[in-house]
Protein backbone atom coordinates (compact mmCIF):
# COMPACT_ATOMS: atom_id res chain seq x y z
CA UNK A 1 0.00 0.00 0.00
CA UNK A 2 1.48 3.24 -0.90
CA UNK A 3 2.32 6.16 1.76
CA UNK A 4 -0.79 8.36 0.60
CA UNK A 5 -3.44 5.66 0.86
CA UNK A 6 -2.24 4.68 4.17
CA UNK A 7 -2.12 8.60 5.44
CA UNK A 8 -5.48 8.96 3.75
CA UNK A 9 -6.85 5.97 5.34
CA UNK A 10 -5.46 6.96 9.01
CA UNK A 11 -6.68 10.54 8.67
CA UNK A 12 -10.59 8.81 7.57
CA UNK A 13 -10.41 7.16 11.16
CA UNK A 14 -9.55 9.60 12.66
CA UNK A 15 -11.88 11.74 12.07
CA UNK A 16 -14.50 9.16 12.75
CA UNK A 17 -13.06 8.71 16.10
CA UNK A 18 -13.56 12.52 16.30
CA UNK A 19 -16.90 12.30 14.93
CA UNK A 20 -17.51 9.88 18.11
CA UNK A 21 -16.38 12.10 20.98
CA UNK A 22 -18.21 15.01 19.94
CA UNK A 23 -21.35 13.15 19.25
CA UNK A 24 -21.40 10.26 22.06
CA UNK A 25 -25.33 10.27 22.22
CA UNK A 26 -26.31 10.65 18.28
CA UNK A 27 -28.34 8.00 16.40
CA UNK A 28 -29.22 8.47 13.42
CA UNK A 29 -31.46 6.71 10.82
CA UNK A 30 -32.99 7.87 7.84
CA UNK A 31 -36.11 8.44 9.01
CA UNK A 32 -34.84 10.49 12.04
CA UNK A 33 -31.88 11.65 14.24
CA UNK A 34 -31.73 11.69 18.15
CA UNK A 35 -29.70 14.13 19.78
CA UNK A 36 -29.24 13.86 23.69
CA UNK A 37 -30.07 15.55 26.08
CA UNK A 38 -33.45 16.36 24.54
CA UNK A 39 -34.14 20.10 24.87
CA UNK A 40 -37.15 21.40 27.39
CA UNK A 41 -38.29 23.92 27.89
CA UNK A 42 -39.72 25.62 31.27
CA UNK A 43 -42.08 27.76 31.46
CA UNK A 44 -44.11 28.12 27.94
CA UNK A 45 -45.20 31.58 27.52
CA UNK A 46 -48.98 32.07 25.85
CA UNK A 47 -49.50 35.66 25.45
CA UNK A 48 -51.66 37.89 23.01
CA UNK A 49 -49.38 40.78 24.10
CA UNK A 50 -45.97 39.50 24.44
CA UNK A 51 -45.45 39.63 28.12
CA UNK A 52 -43.63 36.54 28.51
CA UNK A 53 -41.30 37.12 31.69
CA UNK A 54 -38.49 34.51 31.91
CA UNK A 55 -40.15 31.97 29.20
CA UNK A 56 -37.49 30.63 26.52
CA UNK A 57 -40.04 28.82 24.89
CA UNK A 58 -43.79 29.88 24.08
CA UNK A 59 -46.81 31.07 21.53
CA UNK A 60 -47.25 34.55 21.08
CA UNK A 61 -49.69 36.52 18.47
CA UNK A 62 -49.10 39.32 16.00
CA UNK A 63 -52.20 41.55 16.44
CA UNK A 64 -54.48 41.90 12.94
CA UNK A 65 -53.56 45.15 11.42
CA UNK A 66 -50.05 44.83 12.98
CA UNK A 67 -46.69 44.22 11.63
CA UNK A 68 -44.71 42.98 14.65
CA UNK A 69 -44.76 42.28 18.38
CA UNK A 70 -42.22 43.34 21.14
CA UNK A 71 -41.45 39.65 23.13
CA UNK A 72 -40.69 40.43 26.48
CA UNK A 73 -38.51 37.25 27.81
CA UNK A 74 -35.39 37.61 30.16
CA UNK A 75 -34.29 34.22 28.46
CA UNK A 76 -32.86 36.57 25.63
CA UNK A 77 -29.25 37.55 25.07
CA UNK A 78 -26.95 38.53 22.65
CA UNK A 79 -26.02 35.69 21.47
CA UNK A 80 -29.05 33.94 21.45
CA UNK A 81 -30.52 31.92 18.56
CA UNK A 82 -34.13 32.81 18.37
CA UNK A 83 -36.16 29.99 16.35
CA UNK A 84 -39.81 32.00 15.35
CA UNK A 85 -42.70 29.89 13.30
CA UNK A 86 -46.51 30.32 12.10
CA UNK A 87 -48.71 28.53 13.81
CA UNK A 88 -51.84 28.11 12.31
CA UNK A 89 -53.00 25.48 15.27
CA UNK A 90 -52.83 27.69 17.67
CA UNK A 91 -56.23 28.72 17.85
CA UNK A 92 -57.63 26.48 20.44
CA UNK A 93 -54.84 27.65 23.00
CA UNK A 94 -55.41 31.72 22.22
CA UNK A 95 -59.16 30.65 21.46
CA UNK A 96 -59.69 32.73 18.13
CA UNK A 97 -58.68 31.87 14.61
CA UNK A 98 -55.30 32.30 13.55
CA UNK A 99 -54.21 34.26 10.38
CA UNK A 100 -53.24 31.71 7.62
CA UNK A 101 -51.23 34.12 5.41
CA UNK A 102 -47.80 33.00 4.43
CA UNK A 103 -45.91 36.04 5.68
CA UNK A 104 -42.29 35.92 6.38
CA UNK A 105 -41.35 36.61 10.27
CA UNK A 106 -37.90 37.45 11.42
CA UNK A 107 -36.35 38.75 14.54
CA UNK A 108 -35.73 42.27 13.88
CA UNK A 109 -34.47 43.10 17.00
CA UNK A 110 -33.02 41.80 20.74
CA UNK A 111 -32.45 43.34 23.69
CA UNK A 112 -29.82 41.07 25.61
CA UNK A 113 -31.75 40.38 29.29
CA UNK A 114 -35.32 42.07 27.87
CA UNK A 115 -36.63 41.45 24.92
CA UNK A 116 -36.90 40.37 20.87
CA UNK A 117 -39.40 41.81 17.80
CA UNK A 118 -40.90 39.69 15.38
CA UNK A 119 -41.92 41.16 12.17
CA UNK A 120 -43.88 40.45 9.57
CA UNK A 121 -42.59 40.79 6.24
CA UNK A 122 -46.73 42.27 5.44
CA UNK A 123 -49.23 43.71 8.00
CA UNK A 124 -50.91 40.94 9.24
CA UNK A 125 -54.96 41.36 8.43
CA UNK A 126 -57.81 40.12 9.41
CA UNK A 127 -57.01 37.40 12.16
CA UNK A 128 -53.73 37.65 14.43
CA UNK A 129 -50.81 35.69 13.36
CA UNK A 130 -50.16 32.68 15.61
CA UNK A 131 -46.44 32.03 16.69
CA UNK A 132 -44.02 29.70 18.28
CA UNK A 133 -40.60 30.73 19.16
CA UNK A 134 -38.01 29.01 21.47
CA UNK A 135 -34.61 30.16 22.52
CA UNK A 136 -31.36 28.18 22.46
CA UNK A 137 -28.69 29.46 24.65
Amino acid sequence: MSTWFRNRRILGLSAAFALISIFPSLTASPQQVTVTPKLAYAPICTSTTGSCSTAPAGFVTIAANSQSVVVSTSAVTTNSQIFVQLDTSLGGVFGFMCNSAANIYRVSARSSGSSFTITSSTTVMTNPACLSYFIVN
